[in-house]
């Protein structure tokens, strides 16, 4: 099942949870200047990954899933 946005409820809490960890690791004192780029861009590395799925699951003709 999906919601009207296209991710599945478990992809939500997966979402969730990735904007948990920004948020709990954005609390931490950092100990170098590029470490909050490096962290955003993991986060944007993960996002992407759950986006991917959408475009699988409602495009296969395009990007085939393949398990």
């Amino acid at each position: 099942m999906t919601c009207e946005h296209g991710l599945t409820p478990d992809e939500i809490k997966v979402s969730d949870l990735i904007c948990d960890a920004f948020n709990a690791y954005n609390k931490l004192p950092s100990y170098h200047p590029s470490e909050m780029a490096e962290v955003v861009d993991a986060v944007h590395r993960w996002q992407a990954v759950l986006m991917s799925r959408v475009v699988r699951r409602t495009n296969p003709e395009v990007f085939p899933i393949k398990s």
